[in-house]
């Protein structure tokens, strides 16, 4: 589920397992397709909002990675997406997801970008902190820069802190069962 660039998919794939990897956006499905390589044969790729899903067939597992569901600005989306999960399960089926907290994106904000090489490409990062709508503006530059100019992607995401009690309540009203935190 919001499976950006890929890799987790092709972890998967590279394993064995069968993928369905969805994003809502086509540019980064076109990502996860050339990163699959000669894996892209046991992947399915659908562009689907995670608040709908319609997968071809139910699944054993679902994961959402890398704090997807925090970029669910409202909690009437979160909803839906659990309960999306929840419809595309198999029965047993795990749902595994992460979340940034309150804490981790009130402590990471930080007007002062950071600033740091990988793999010959410049990244910067800034963020900066709304304590009253619980929510976090991250800024991200991806590419080259130099003393001739500066060629890359200014990314800008925003993400929401839900308490973990409410996701807990939102998961149980959605239907799972045996939730861990």
């Amino acid at each position: 589920m919001a499976c950006g660039t890929g890799l987790a998919a092709r972890y998967l794939a590279e394993r064995g397992c069968q993928v369905y990897a969805v994003d809502i956006s086509p540019h980064m499905l076109r990502l996860a397709a050339a990163a699959m390589g000669r894996e892209r044969a046991k992947a399915c790729f659908l562009r689907q909002d995670m608040r709908y899903l319609d997968l071809p067939r139910r699944v054993d597992t679902l994961i959402c990675a890398s704090d997807s569901l925090n970029h669910l600005l409202r909690e009437d989306d979160v909803r839906l997406a659990l309960r999306s999960f929840y419809r595309a399960l198999d029965d047993g089926g795990r749902a595994l997801f992460d979340v940034n907290t309150e804490y981790q994106l009130r402590e990471g904000a930080d007007d002062e970008p950071w600033e740091f090489e990988l793999d010959g490409m410049t990244v910067r990062w800034a963020s900066s902190w709304d304590e009253e709508n619980a929510t976090a503006t991250l800024r991200m530059f991806y590419g080259t820069a130099g003393k001739h100019g500066a060629g890359g992607v200014v990314e800008v995401h925003r993400e929401r802190a839900y308490p973990g009690p409410w996701l807990e309540q939102e998961l149980y009203r959605a239907g799972f069962s045996g939730v861990e935190v």
